[in-house]
């Protein structure tokens, strides 16, 4: 019966020679815990997961197979990768060498995820890496005709040429007149317009340090033709 329960309860030994234990039976009530409680359960929606403890908060999202090379996934199945990689999980490395990307002014090598610059021999590179400088005490010799080397120079000439165009092009869309130099301040971030010409004075530089490696590689294009004449 539900609700009810039976005990059984040993009387004491009546006077009768032929006394027996005897059953009694009483009833007693118990509380019922009553079904269980039911709380709602969330989950998240396909391509997301939780980014809390709280039971709505399915902010991040799912990428299968993950991103690599330290990409992050941005919304379910896209990465977001890294300067120097590419594809859908970042898996490939980008060759910066080959895509004309790496400003390196001379030799692009290129490396997993990024690149590197190196100089030809006889020259050093400069402090910020842009450029490759002839060293100092460094003998001219004029290449052999043999060896190709007139293509490399003219070709090297060429590109320092083209980076100085840009320079300059770039030199004068700083240099505005006076009254866009407020303007023109907070289009390049710095805080003033003092700052801005401080900026220009710096492309100025490069540029003549530009100019004076396309001479120097011009007066080894001449030895060059001098020798063939010869």
């Amino acid at each position: 019966m539900a609700g009810y329960k039976f005990l059984p309860l040993e009387m004491p030994a009546s006077p009768t020679p032929a006394s027996e234990p005897q059953t009694i039976y009483r009833t007693a009530y118990r509380r019922s815990p009553g079904p269980a409680s039911t709380r709602p359960r969330y989950a998240c929606c396909p391509g997301w997961k939780r980014t809390s403890g709280l039971p709505r908060a399915c902010g991040a999202a799912v990428c299968q197979p993950p991103c690599q090379n330290g990409g992050s996934c941005v919304r379910p199945g896209h990465c977001h990768c890294p300067p120097g990689w590419q594809g859908d999980t970042c898996q490939t490395d980008v060759d910066e060498c080959s895509t004309g990307r790496g400003p390196c002014p001379q030799h692009c090598i290129n490396t997993a995820g990024s690149y590197s610059c190196r100089c030809q021999e006889g020259h050093s590179p400069s402090a910020d890496g842009a450029l490759c400088l002839p060293e100092r005490g460094t003998p001219r010799l004029a290449p052999n005709p043999t060896t190709g080397t007139d293509g490399t120079v003219e070709e090297e000439v060429q590109r320092l040429r083209s980076r100085v165009d840009v320079l300059e092009q770039k030199l004068q869309l700083v240099l505005a007149p006076l009254h866009s130099l407020a303007s023109r301040a907070l289009e390049h971030g710095l805080p003033d317009p003092g700052s801005l010409l401080a900026h220009s004075f710096q492309q100025l530089d490069r540029i003549d340090s530009l100019s004076e490696q396309i001479s120097f590689l011009e007066e080894q294009l001449g030895s060059c033709s001098c020798k063939k004449e010869l």
